[in-house]
């Protein structure tokens, strides 16, 4: 529950980050770049868990690293692709625009805001490279307790071993005993054997 608590809690800091950029151009902001940046946290999010559960166990940590990397660089293909295909879905270059001419006009170098592309690539970078080391560090951990747990069945079973070693020497010894009274009294002997 506390792991969950923390994960609602850290994407909803990032969310408000991510949605929070929007903001600071001080313009009236269409719906539509909301719906988008929504789309956009939602696919990071997929991106993560999916890099945590999925990729990570199943291709890194088993050094399939060519493998990995073609995945990874798969989904962030995948997710530039979506978010350009949502940003002409929703009409996002006209609205913001429009919404930018308001303040002033804009001066375009070669008509395409590559930018954009860019701060997208570098926050999947960061998704993943968080998951990364989230999945690593919890990995070590858990080698670690394993570690640990191994090496206190080795000690339990040490001592076990050296409990079963001391009892048939105290064995032995009395029978040494009880044949040495055999000897000397046998009315004794009788009584301990007894």
């Amino acid at each position: 529950l506390v792991t969950t608590l923390i994960h609602i809690l850290i994407w909803g800091v990032f969310g408000m980050i991510y949605f929070f950029q929007p903001v600071t151009f001080n313009i009236s902001v269409p719906y539509q770049l909301w719906i988008k940046q929504g789309i956009i946290l939602g696919l990071l999010i997929i991106a993560y868990y999916s890099n945590t559960l999925v990729f990570v166990p199943k291709f890194l940590l088993k050094n399939r690293t060519g493998i990995y990397f073609l995945v990874i660089i798969s989904v962030a293909v995948v997710i530039i692709a979506l978010n350009i295909y949502v940003d002409q879905w929703l009409n996002i270059r006209q609205l913001m625009e429009a919404a930018f001419h308001k303040r002033g006009p804009i001066k375009h170098r070669d008509g395409r805001d590559h930018g954009w592309d860019f701060a997208l690539l570098a926050i999947i970078a960061l998704v993943i490279g968080v998951s990364n080391s989230i999945t690593a560090i919890q990995k070590w951990q858990a080698d670690k307790q394993k570690t640990q747990e191994l090496e206190q069945d080795k000690v339990t079973s040490e001592l076990s071993f050296l409990k079963a070693q001391n009892h048939p020497h105290f064995f032995f010894n009395t029978l040494n005993n009880i044949y040495a009274l055999t000897q000397v009294a046998a009315e004794v002997a009788g009584k301990a054997i007894h």
